[in-house]
C-alpha cells in the first residue's frame, strides 16, 4: 500500500473535554463503555426470546424515541441530508427520511436478537436473493474478491448472508477495551460469521490468495483509517482506501453488494456489477480511482433508498483543508 495514502488521526475534542486530564478522559470512556454494555445486555436478554414481529415493532418504537429525544443525532442526520441533497430534496422530505432512518436502525438492532436465536438457517429464511452469475464465475475461478457493502439495511443479517453464501470473512473494528464491540464479535462467531479485526492485513491477504472473499465497509469517515478524498454527493469525502488497495495489490475484483428492507421482517440481497482495477493505472492512482468508483456505487445505492442509509454519521466531518497532505481523486494540478 502506498505510503502517501494518509493515515488520518484527528483530535475533535470539545473545549470542556480538552480541559480534562488524560486520566479523567480515560475513566469517562471506560464508564461510558460499561454503561453501554449494561444496556446492550439488558436489551438483548429482554428481546431475544420475543417473536420476531414483536421485537421488530419494539425496534421501530425505540428508533422513533431516539428521533424524538436525541437532538444531537437528529440534527446531524438533517444536516447530512441537506449537504447531500440540498434543494433537490425539500426540507419536509429530508425530515421524513431522517425520521424513517432512525426507525429502521432501531428495527434492525432489535430484530437481530430473535433472528440470532433462530440460528443461521432460520435467520436466512428471511432474506431473498442469489449470487449473480458474474460473481459466482469469478469465485469459481479461484480469483478471490473484496466485497464492499454500505451501511444500509440490516447489516448483521447481510454479514451472515455473505458468510454462508460466499464464505466471506468480515473485517470488523478493533474490540480491545470495548465490551460492546467484543460482544458483537462473539455473537457473529456464534452464528457462524468469521471475523478479522482491523490491523489483520496479513490474514486478509491469505484469504484472498486462497480464492476467498473479504467483506468490508468503506462508506464512513473513519479517522483512524487510511483514507483519501473522493467525490460523494458532489463533495469531497474522506473515504477508507483499504478495499481498493487490497484489490489493486492482489489483482482481484470488488463485489459491491447491499441488503434492502422488503417488508416488516423480509429482506433482499442486491448486487452491482463487478468492479475491476482500471487497466493502465498503477499504485496509488489505481487505488484512488477504484475507491472513487466504489464510492459512486454507494451514492447510487443511497440515492435510490435514502432512508436505509445511516445519516447520523458525520460523513463530511474531515475536510480537505484539514488534511492538505491527503490524496484526492480526481487529481488536482
Amino acid at each position: 500500500m502506498s505510503p502517501h495514502i494518509h493515515n488520518s488521526v484527528r483530535s475533535r475534542r470539545s473545549p470542556a473535554s480538552a480541559a480534562k486530564g488524560p486520566e479523567r478522559r480515560r475513566r469517562d470512556r471506560e464508564r461510558s463503555r460499561r454503561v453501554r454494555f449494561a444496556i446492550v445486555r439488558i436489551v438483548s436478554a429482554c428481546v431475544r426470546r420475543l417473536p420476531l414481529r414483536v421485537a421488530t415493532a419494539l425496534g421501530d418504537v425505540a428508533g422513533l424515541a431516539a428521533w424524538m429525544f436525541d437532538r444531537k443525532r437528529r440534527g446531524r442526520a438533517l444536516r447530512q441530508l441537506e449537504l447531500a441533497f440540498g434543494d433537490a430534496m425539500p426540507a419536509d422530505e429530508r425530515r421524513r427520511v431522517a425520521r424513517r432512518c432512525h426507525r429502521l436502525l432501531g428495527r434492525a438492532v432489535f430484530a437481530w436478537y430473535p433472528l440470532q436465536r433462530l440460528g443461521a438457517d432460520g435467520a436466512l429464511r428471511h432474506v431473498a436473493g442469489d449470487v449473480p452469475p458474474d460473481v459466482r464465475a469469478a469465485l469459481d475461478a479461484g480469483r478471490g474478491a473484496v466485497l464492499v457493502s454500505p451501511h444500509t439495511g440490516m447489516l448483521e443479517l447481510a454479514g451472515l448472508w455473505y458468510a454462508r453464501r460466499l464464505g466471506a470473512v468480515a473485517v470488523v473494528r478493533d474490540s480491545a477495551g470495548d465490551p460492546v464491540a467484543a460482544r458483537q464479535v462473539e455473537m457473529r462467531r456464534e452464528i457462524g460469521v468469521r471475523t478479522v479485526e482491523h490491523g489483520g492485513a496479513r490474514e486478509l491477504v491469505r484469504v484472498l490468495r486462497a480464492g476467498g472473499v473479504v467483506a468490508m465497509l468503506a462508506d464512513h469517515d473513519i479517522h483512524r483509517a487510511r483514507g483519501a478524498f473522493v467525490p460523494f454527493f458532489g463533495r469531497p469525502a474522506h473515504t477508507p482506501v483499504g478495499p481498493a488497495a487490497l484489490a489493486v495489490r492482489l489483482g482481484v475484483p470488488v463485489i459491491f453488494a447491499w441488503i434492502e428492507w422488503r417488508s416488516f421482517t423480509r429482506h433482499e440481497m442486491r448486487f452491482g456489477p463487478l468492479l475491476e482495477p482500471r487497466p493502465g493505472l498503477v499504485g496509488e492512482d489505481a487505488t484512488l480511482e477504484l475507491t472513487a468508483r466504489i464510492t459512486a456505487a454507494v451514492e447510487a445505492c443511497v440515492r435510490a433508498r435514502p432512508a436505509e442509509w445511516i445519516w447520523m454519521h458525520d460523513r463530511w466531518r474531515t475536510r480537505p483543508e484539514d488534511l492538505p497532505e491527503a490524496p484526492c481523486w480526481p487529481r488536482t494540478t
